[in-house]
């Protein structure tokens, strides 16, 4: 590389240095200089993996204060940039050290947790009015199984073992009062 202009070389150079230091310290003193070198090149991923680096030397050193600082902006930083699986790589050791980091939603359904789903409180419904799986599967299109799951769950929130039990404290709940939606 002498005499010749090859900054992604050099900040590789770097970066290597870095990874075969055997003073944390003196690895996170390198790995931060790295980032700088990527960052100018622009190389923003190649930065950013650098910063985590530097992070993660930060905490073997001992200062945990100013490597949580790096990780969380790394984590951020990785996270606007798209890179999700790094991000989430970040989040988790951050996670470790005690730092709330916020999950992101990744789509798929949305969970009710204890509540009742609205398929659930539909269901309810028509086993008050006296219907059987089979009946309420045929209604709404859905296999007596599906059924059965979703009754299922039902108990398992209202914490009852029976149809009637279900019928009862869902009507308590006023559960069987509201308009469907």
């Amino acid at each position: 590389m002498a005499g010749r202009d090859a900054p992604a070389a050099a900040a590789a150079v770097v970066t290597c240095q870095a990874m075969v230091a055997a003073d944390p310290g003196e690895a996170a003193g390198l790995f931060g200089r790295a980032a700088a070198m990527w960052a100018a090149l622009p190389r923003p991923y190649d930065a950013l993996l650098a910063a985590e680096r530097r992070g993660r030397r930060l905490l073997d050193a001992g200062e945990r204060e100013r490597a949580l600082t790096v990780l969380e902006e790394s984590q951020r930083e990785l996270a606007a940039l798209g890179a999700r699986w790094d991000a989430d790589r970040v989040a988790h050791l951050l996670r470790e050290q005690g730092v709330e980091v916020a999950r992101p939603w990744r789509g798929g359904r949305k969970g009710y947790g204890d509540r009742l789903s609205p398929r659930e409180v539909e269901i309810v419904r028509l086993v008050a009015l006296g219907w059987t799986n089979k009946r309420i599967a045929e209604s709404l299109n859905l296999s007596p199984r599906t059924v059965e799951r979703h009754l299922s769950a039902a108990m398992r929130k209202l914490s009852v073992a029976t149809r009637t039990a279900l019928v009862t404290t869902a009507a308590a709940d006023g559960l069987l009062d509201e308009t469907p939606t």
